[in-house]
């Protein structure tokens, strides 16, 4: 929580991928404030999702334990990934391309799809 870095590190926080008996070290994992002065070359490194964030404060990533299919479940503040949200309705503003909306009073899903100029939300699932 509130973890800043100083100029001439690389990465202010590493998730390495290093394994014991075949599981990686690192699951569960909630970052809260990451913050990296000018020069640093990510501010959150993780190597379990393949993700570098070079954004100079990230608010919120959360990666959980990896899936059957050795993939790991991940959420951020970050613009620069997609995210997922969720509202009574169906979304309204500005998104960014892969950002997903599930609007529960309506049962839809939503995502956010790349248009000249800028990008929409497209409903792609009704329950």
């Amino acid at each position: 929580m509130n973890i800043s870095g100083s100029s001439g590190q690389t990465n202010v926080i590493e998730l390495s991928s290093n394994q014991t008996n075949g599981q990686a070290n690192a699951s569960d994992v909630t970052i809260v404030g990451a913050t990296g002065p000018g020069g640093i070359v990510n501010t959150i490194k993780d190597d379990l999702t393949g993700t570098n964030l070079t954004d100079p404060t990230v608010g919120l990533y959360i990666v959980g334990e990896p899936m059957f299919t050795g993939a790991y479940s991940r959420f951020t503040t970050s613009t620069s990934l997609p995210t997922w949200l969720v509202g009574q309705n169906q979304p309204l503003g500005t998104c960014a391309p892969g950002d997903l909306f599930s609007a529960t009073s309506a049962g839809t899903f939503w995502e956010c799809i790349s248009q000249v100029p800028g990008s929409a939300w497209v409903q792609i699932q009704t329950h």
